[in-house]
């Protein structure tokens, strides 16, 4: 009996253990994924930012040649009346990319609303609703 009881208390230890061991790896498994998820919106915002720098560079060239276009429109006029149609024409060229500019304006736009959104849902800025 004595050791039936040993037995059954061994047993029970066992279990107890097991379980425990369950729940931990239960929790480390949780931790596991939650550290994933924490990975993921933080490599999506990294994403962002990148693509966001890099839209940020093609604006700037954009507007860099619409300034070029513009100045060189501008000179065109006055060189001579043959000239005026190459200054309408440098300014035409000048308004698109400026217009190009504008679009990839609205991008950058859109992709910081995504990442302030992002980084409002885990916490790391305060809620705009607030």
């Amino acid at each position: 009996m004595k050791l039936f009881l040993l037995g059954l208390h061994v047993l029970l230890c066992a279990s107890i253990s097991l379980g425990a061991v369950e729940k931990v790896l239960d929790i480390n498994a949780k931790n596991g994924s939650i550290a994933a998820a924490d990975e993921a919106w933080k490599t999506e915002v990294s994403d962002i930012d990148k693509e966001i720098d890099k839209l940020v560079n093609q604006r700037n060239l954009y507007l860099a040649k619409a300034t070029r276009l513009q100045n060189q429109g501008d000179r065109l006029q006055f060189e001579n009346d043959d000239n005026l149609i190459d200054a309408r024409r440098a300014w035409q060229q000048a308004q698109i990319h400026r217009e190009i500019a504008t679009r990839i304006q609205e991008e950058i736009d859109i992709l910081e609303q995504r990442k302030q959104r992002i980084l409002e849902a885990h916490g790391v800025l305060p809620s705009a609703k607030q």
